[in-house]
C-alpha cells in the first residue's frame, strides 16, 4: 500500500465503521431469531458472508475510489442502469407478482438496489453545477428527467418501495442543495393529493383505471383498515395485524431470544426482511427497540456529520443522497411495522436480511467516506 493509501487510512471515519459493524451484528442476531422456527438458519450464514463482503467493499470504495472522478463515468453507469432495469422486465422471473430478482449462483440479487447510488451520483453532479444560481420551478424539469426513467422502469416491475426511496433521495438532495423548502412542501403535497386521487379513481372505476397492481392497491386499502381486506383481516391485512401483535407482545423488556411467540410460531410473515423491526420489538421490548432506534439515529447523524464536512459541494450533495436513502428506508420500514405507513417491502438498513440492500448501503457509505477522507486538500 502506497503513501496515498496510508494517509487515507488515517482519515477513515472509525465511529461510522463501528456503528455499521454493530448494526450488522444486531441484524445477524435478529435474523437468526426470525428464521429459527422456519429451519432457515442458512440465511444467517449468507447474511454473514454479505456483511463481510459489504465491509470490504465499503473500505475499498473509500480508499480506492476518488469521488471527484465519478462524474466522468456516471452517465455510463446511468445508461447501464436504464438498460439493466429494462432487461429485468424481460428476463427476470416473476416471483410473487414482481420481476425484481435475478439468480446469481446460490443467491438472488435485486438490481434496482444498485441503481440508488447511481441516481445519487447524477443528481449530486447536476445540483452542484447549479450552485450560486437562483432556483426556479423549471429547475425541477432536468431533475425529473433524471429520476423519471428509473422510477417508471422500477414501478413497472412493480416495486413501489424503491420508487419511494428514489423520491426520498431526490427530495433530500434538493433540500441540501438549497431548493426552497416551501416549494418542496408544495410539490410533496400536490404529489400526495394526486396519488390519493388516482387511488380513489382506481377504486371507483377499477375497469377503466389500473394505475396500481391489485395487490398494491389492497395494501393501501388495508393501511386504512386492516380488516377491510374482504377476509376479516386474514387476507392482505394479515401482515400488518400480525406485525402489530408482535410489537405489542414485546412489552417493556421483550420476550427474549427464545420466547418470541408471533415469530416463533411463524405467524409473522417475512420476519427476516420486511418485518424485522417487529421481530426486534417482540424480542427486545420497548427498551431494546429504543436502543436499536438510537443506534440507527446515531448512524444517520454520523453520516450527516460527514456530509457537512465534505470539501466541496459535490461531495456534500453526494453525502446528502446517502443520508436521505438510509433515512427513507428507516422511516418507511419502521412506520409500516407499526401501521403508520403502508406496507411497501423496504428493508431496515443493515438489519434486514438481503445481500443486495446490504451491499448497496455499504457502497453508498463508501462513496460518502471517500468524500470525507479527501476533504483536506493538503493530503494531495
Amino acid at each position: 500500500m502506497g503513501l496515498l493509501d496510508r494517509r487515507l487510512l488515517k482519515t477513515l471515519d472509525l465511529p461510522l465503521i463501528a456503528l455499521v459493524m454493530v448494526l450488522m451484528a444486531c441484524g445477524l442476531v435478529l435474523i437468526s431469531v426470525a428464521v429459527r422456527a422456519r429451519g432457515m438458519l442458512d440465511l444467517v450464514e449468507k447474511q454473514a458472508v454479505f456483511a463481510v463482503a459489504g465491509l470490504a467493499t465499503m473500505l475499498a470504495v473509500t480508499l480506492w475510489v476518488d469521488y471527484r472522478t465519478l462524474p466522468r463515468v456516471q452517465w455510463y453507469l446511468y445508461g447501464a442502469a436504464i438498460a439493466g432495469l429494462a432487461a429485468m422486465l424481460v428476463v427476470a422471473p416473476e416471483i410473487n407478482g414482481c420481476r425484481c430478482w435475478i439468480q446469481a449462483g446460490p443467491v438472488s440479487l435485486q438490481p434496482a438496489e444498485f441503481v440508488k447510488p447511481i441516481l445519487i451520483l447524477v443528481l449530486a453532479d447536476w445540483l452542484a453545477r447549479h450552485e450560486d444560481r437562483p432556483w426556479t420551478w423549471l429547475d425541477l424539469v432536468p431533475v425529473g428527467a433524471m429520476v423519471a426513467p428509473l422510477a417508471l422502469l422500477v414501478l413497472k416491475q412493480p416495486d413501489l418501495g424503491t420508487v419511494l426511496v428514489f423520491f426520498g433521495i431526490t427530495g433530500g438532495m434538493l433540500l441540501m442543495a438549497g431548493y426552497p423548502v416551501w416549494r418542496l412542501f408544495g410539490l410533496a403535497t400536490a404529489g400526495l393529493a394526486a396519488a390519493t386521487g388516482l387511488v380513489w379513481a382506481q377504486l371507483r372505476f377499477p375497469d377503466k383505471i389500473s394505475f396500481l397492481e391489485p395487490h398494491q392497491l389492497m395494501r393501501l386499502v388495508v393501511f386504512i383498515n386492516p380488516y377491510n381486506d374482504g377476509q376479516n383481516g386474514l387476507g392482505a391485512g394479515y401482515h400488518v395485524l400480525q406485525s402489530r401483535l408482535a410489537v405489542g407482545n414485546g412489552r417493556l423488556f421483550g420476550q427474549g431470544l427464545t420466547g418470541t411467540s408471533q415469530t416463533a410460531t411463524s405467524f409473522l410473515p417475512e420476519p427476516q426482511t420486511d418485518f424485522i423491526f417487529a421481530v426486534a420489538a417482540e424480542t427486545l421490548g420497548f427498551v431494546g427497540i429504543t436502543v436499536l432506534v438510537l443506534l440507527l439515529l446515531a448512524l444517520l447523524l454520523r453520516t450527516l456529520h460527514d456530509t457537512t464536512q465534505a470539501g466541496d459541494t459535490y461531495g456534500m450533495l453526494l453525502g446528502a443522497g446517502v443520508v436521505s436513502m438510509l433515512a427513507t428506508h428507516f422511516i418507511i420500514n419502521a412506520g409500516m411495522t407499526v401501521g403508520l405507513m403502508p406496507i411497501t417491502g423496504l428493508p431496515l438498513p443493515f438489519i434486514s436480511y438481503g445481500g443486495s440492500n446490504l451491499l448497496t448501503n455499504c457502497i453508498s457509505l463508501g462513496l460518502l467516506m471517500s468524500a470525507y477522507a479527501r476533504r483536506h486538500k493538503i493530503l494531495f
